[in-house]
């Protein structure tokens, strides 16, 4: 029988941080009409934000002629 494995619960920070009201604005209106949190939405924003600038600073690299480590 499969056993039940409890997801990884992880450390969560509170941290304050400045919108302009514009985009809050424009966020609330789109986490109404797609029924999920701000939280939910900041997170993932902040995830693929990371990814971006992770994957374009490995680009810059290998345009540089370094491999994707810096050397």
């Amino acid at each position: 029988m499969p056993r039940y494995v409890f997801p990884r619960r992880e450390a969560k920070i509170t941290k304050t941080i400045r919108v302009p009201e514009f985009l809050l604005d424009e966020i609330e209106r789109f986490t109404q009409e797609k029924d999920i949190s701000f939280n939910a939405f900041a997170n993932e924003a902040l995830r693929v934000a990371m990814q971006d600038v992770k994957q374009r600073e490995q680009d810059a690299g290998q345009e540089d002629g370094k491999s994707p480590d810096g050397n």
